[in-house]
Parts: C-alpha cells; structure tokens; sequence
C-alpha cells in the first residue's frame, strides 16, 4: 500500500510542471502587415499572349466564285483592330512584266484583288513594279486577316507582302502573316510557291 501511495505521489509530482504552464499566459503574436507582405500593384491587365491562334492555310488559286466569307460574327466584347497591308515586287529588267496577284478581304467582307496584270478586268486595285502598296483599314474581332500571294515573274524578280493587325486598345498581340519569294528559274515562271494563310482575329 506504502508503494501504490509512493507511486502516486511521484506522478503529482511529475504533473506539477505541466499544470504551471498551462496556466502561463500565451505570447501576444504581432499583427501581419498585409500591405507590406502583398503590396497592391494595380489591377492586372488581360493576357496579351495570342500566339495559340491558328493560322489556317488557304487556297492561292481560289477562283473568286468559289469565295465564302471565312470570318465569324462577335457580339459581345468585340475588339477594334487596325490593319495593314503592305506589298512591294521589284524586276531586275525594267523592260519585263511580271504577272503577280495580291488578295485580301476588305472590312466589308469583300475579296480584294491588287494586281500587276495590265488591264486585269478583276482587279480592283494595282500593284506597280518597286513602288510600295500600303492599304490600311479598321475591323472588328471575327474578321479573318486573310494574304494570299501568286503569280508569274521573270528571272530575279522578288516579292514580299505582309498584313498585320493592332488592336487599337493595345490589348491584343496578333501574329502578322508575311512572304518573300524570288522566282530564279529562266522564265518567265511561277513563283516557287504560291502564298495563302489567313487568321481570325480575337
């Protein structure tokens, strides 16, 4: 009996420490400062990575009956966009030709043709040997920037065509579709190959 009294008396004993600290008093923890740890750096701007867009090929040589209109319709949060259109075809014998087509689809949704051709009865505007075609208009998202490049040259002669777009809220980074061919067969001649891709803008 001595021993069980003995034995109990050590285990008071023993709890003695841990009932005194439990009745000490918690630290006081200082309060975070939330401004310091995550500053506000403004409200965050929309992602303006569009490099996943799709560029889809086309058809150089599409006869104009067979045209659809490859864009979509966007009601809702539709962007402006500025597009440019810029060809240049240079000839190393000013007394040759070359037989280029340029096609693009104007803001009203028509299929333009600029072309080298004299005369060309299709045409609706010209492209003249080393002088610059710039054309620039404004568009709404679902409007497919759309360049299309064929054509016949004599040997050395070059062509290079670009179209880009830039949304005028300065959000949006669209690929730009470009070319650059030299046709250096004895010909006249084809160019190597003929140009066609188009993308729908966001």
């Amino acid at each position: 009996m001595n021993y069980l009294r003995y034995i109990m008396a050590l285990v008071s004993i023993a709890s003695l420490p841990l009932l005194s600290s439990c009745r000490e008093k918690p630290l006081l923890e200082e309060d975070e400062d939330y401004n310091r740890l995550f500053p506000f750096t403004g409200i965050s701007k929309p992602d303006t990575s569009f490099e996943d867009m799709t560029v889809m090929p086309c058809d150089p040589s599409m006869a104009l009956h067979a045209y659809k209109y490859p864009g979509v319709e966007i009601a809702e949060d539709a962007r402006e966009y500025e597009v440019t259109i810029k060809a240049l075809f240079t000839l190393t014998d000013k007394r040759s030709s070359a037989s280029y087509v340029l096609r693009y689809i104007s803001a009203d949704k028509r299929l333009v043709t600029a072309s080298s051709i004299p005369k060309d009865d299709v045409a609706s505007e010209t492209l003249v040997a080393n002088e610059e075609f710039i054309k620039t208009f404004t568009v709404q998202s679902g409007y497919p920037l759309y360049l299309s490049v064929n054509g016949v040259a004599p040997r050395g002669s070059t062509i290079r065509a670009s179209i880009t777009a830039r949304s005028v809220d300065g959000l949006v980074a669209v690929p730009k579709l470009s070319m650059e061919q030299s046709q250096n067969k004895e010909g006249p001649n084809p160019i190597p190959a003929p140009y066609c891709e188009y993308i729908i803008l966001p």
